[in-house]
């Protein structure tokens, strides 16, 4: 039997009605279309004064409203059956994100040599030397002739020392295009002092050396020579030819400025001219380090019949590490968060649930332990762009991370403000079925806004749509258990 409310509705309308109902999940679609043809037979009721050819406008017009109906909807239910409805649900998709982006981390080199920075061989035992009154120990100030002078005199201090000079240097490799990098040329102490696997042949003074020796930083690496096999690599180096004796990543630490060391033999060391300008790092006696007990402490020669005075500050205070970082991106992040997203989370009362100190506690651990995921998730990512993605010197890396860990810990901090207001206190599941309420000119005796149900059945969550005096942020309803009929899956309040 034919129902008569589409009986004389246009076909026109009736097919579109049809079709845009294939928008909609199933078990919806009967019931969604049936409304709309119930209020197709009004309109068409409203408008049969009119001639047939405005009756079919006028019903063709309403049709084709329904298609943004049939979005909304398909989008909203889509939305309440999405992974993230229930709280346990959105737990173990960030943690699942987060040991993901640790692994990743972990797996690629890059980033795993910044993870493991950390935990790099011992260098409290070692100094930089520079003459006192400077800011920072990377401007050379020490000349040839002054280490010559330490070598001989300064065992008191210093069990061993190394002098190296910072230069910028071309790297030539078979099959690829020049790159400059900056290099530090040193002796064989400053191997000897890193730990650094060096084959003693490569560096055998005399007819009998065959190459120098060069370090590399793992970015460096990368960028110079590729992904192939880095280590035994036959390359020049300003001019000389050089092997590939290591891939280090605490060279980075030790030396933040430089992408390669290029280690020579120490009668090449001599000869540079006794007033070229470099760098001295020292290894310190145990009476050393219990003078300077990690903190930098200085000492005064006589030069000239003057005395100079030179401050050692230790290698393992002034090294850079990733956490440090993250640390300092997180501090802006929450710096500018407030001037980005409001910071309140609404309006709870606490006498209209018995259990509110235990729903409260719950919602804020969801909170930390969202919060928590989140910067473990955009701490290794960003270790992953910063030191693998983009291929970039020491300083470049860091303000990349730097760069990345902000952005990606401000976008996810409102993420995460913004789910929490959307979520309902008692069972931490996202509210639904979002529904404009009132207008604007109510705003003053009434409220406008969007009020959201729990769909167990635990309350309305107003949220205002222009702040106002009395009502400036979102506030929650509780249901009591007269509305208990109206939710059937309602399951302990």
């Amino acid at each position: 039997m034919r129902d008569c409310r589409t009986a004389k509705a246009p076909l026109t309308a009736t097919l579109m009605l049809w079709c845009f109902a294939r928008l909609v999940p199933a078990r919806y679609r009967w019931e969604w279309r049936q409304e709309w043809q119930s209020e197709l037979w009004y309109v068409y009721r409203g408008s049969a004064s009119a001639s047939g050819f405005g009756a079919w406008c006028t019903c063709t017009s309403f049709a084709l409203g329904a298609i943004n109906d049939a979005i909304w909807f398909r989008w909203t239910a889509e939305r309440c059956r999405t992974f993230l409805q229930s709280s346990g649900d959105c737990a173990a998709c960030l943690v699942g994100l987060a040991a993901f982006s640790f692994a990743l981390a972990w797996l690629i080199p890059g980033s795993h040599d910044a993870i493991t920075s950390l935990n790099e061989a011992d260098t409290r035992h070692l100094v930089s030397i520079s003459r006192a009154g400077l800011l920072s120990d990377t401007t050379p100030t020490i000349d040839f002739a002054e280490y010559e002078r330490w070598r001989a005199r300064g065992r008191e201090w210093f069990s061993d020392i190394s002098f190296y000079r910072v230069t910028r240097a071309k790297f030539i490799v078979a099959g690829r295009r020049p790159e400059t990098a900056k290099i530090a040329v040193a002796g064989e102490s400053l191997a000897r002092m890193l730990g650094l696997p060096i084959p003693p042949k490569l560096l055998s003074e005399g007819n009998n050396r065959n190459h120098t020796v060069v370090v590399l930083t793992p970015a460096a690496a990368r960028r110079l020579i590729g992904t192939r096999q880095q280590v035994g690599t036959v390359l020049i180096v300003a001019g000389q030819k050089a092997v590939v004796s290591a891939v280090q990543s605490n060279l980075g630490s030790v030396l933040p400025q430089v992408d390669a060391l290029l280690l020579v033999p120490n009668i090449e060391l001599r000869q540079i001219a006794p007033d070229a300008p470099g760098s001295v790092l020292a290894q310190m006696t145990k009476a050393a380090q219990e003078m300077g007990q990690g903190r930098s402490w200085s000492f005064t020669t006589r030069e000239n019949g003057e005395n100079v005075g030179f401050v050692c500050r230790p290698v393992a205070n002034s090294r850079p590490r990733p956490v440090y970082v993250l640390l300092f991106a997180l501090f802006l992040a929450c710096l500018a968060l407030p001037a980005t997203t409001p910071l309140p989370l609404g309006e709870y009362p606490a006498a209209q649930h018995p259990r509110f100190s235990e729903i409260r506690s719950r919602r804020w651990a969801f909170l930390a332990m969202k919060i928590s995921c989140l910067i473990l998730i955009i701490g290794f990512l960003s270790l992953v762009i910063s030191f693998d993605a983009l291929v970039l010197t020491a300083e470049g890396a860091a303000c990349t991370e730097l760069f990345t860990s902000f952005a990606g810990l401000l976008f996810s901090f409102r993420w995460a403000l913004r789910d929490q207001r959307l979520r309902c206190p008692v069972c931490l599941n996202l509210l639904t079925s979002p529904a404009r309420v009132g207008h604007p000119s109510r705003s003053f005796l009434a409220w406008h806004g969007t009020e959201l149900i729990c769909g167990k059945g635990h309350g309305l969550l107003h949220v205002p749509e222009i702040a106002t005096s009395w009502f400036s942020t979102q506030r929650w309803l509780s249901l009591d258990g007269s509305w208990r009929a109206l939710f059937p899956n309602l399951a302990e309040r």
